[in-house]
């Protein structure tokens, strides 16, 4: 849907009826398992940011972003940067930095644990980044 801001519209409008369609306890496709209102949200603000639209991604992507769980903080925090991409598109540059902040530490400030036991930035063997780009869960 690149550069189609019409088709990408109907299309987001589209998957809004068809969300709103849905029966709960009906059977849903698997694909379709986690599609929810906010899910959808964050998708119509990363069309938008793809799209160089702000105006629109932006308060998708704030309003979705307000309900998510921390709990999903990889997650998050890569919608944290779809926001920021917008921010900048916006140059808006220090709402950007601002949200590209709350994205790194919304995963740093879980614990060890869960992040699969390696401290923050440690890769494979102790080394920053792995030694390959590539730092684990």
């Amino acid at each position: 849907m690149a550069n189609q801001p019409e088709r990408t519209e109907r299309a987001l409008e589209a998957a809004r009826d068809a969300l709103a369609a849905a029966q709960h306890g009906e059977p849903q496709p698997d694909w379709a398992v986690w599609v929810d209102p906010t899910e959808l949200e964050i998708m119509t603000g990363r069309c938008w940011t793809v799209l160089r639209r702000p105006l629109r991604a932006v308060p998708a992507l704030t309003g979705a972003l307000r309900t998510y769980s921390d709990h999903n903080a990889r997650d998050k925090a890569l919608y944290m940067s779809w926001l920021a991409d917008s921010y900048l598109i916006a140059d808006e540059v220090e709402e950007a930095a601002r949200v590209s902040g709350s994205a790194g530490g919304s995963i740093g400030e879980r614990s060890p644990g869960e992040r699969g036991g390696q401290p923050p930035g440690r890769g494979r063997g102790g080394v920053e980044g792995g030694g390959d780009g590539l730092v684990p869960p």
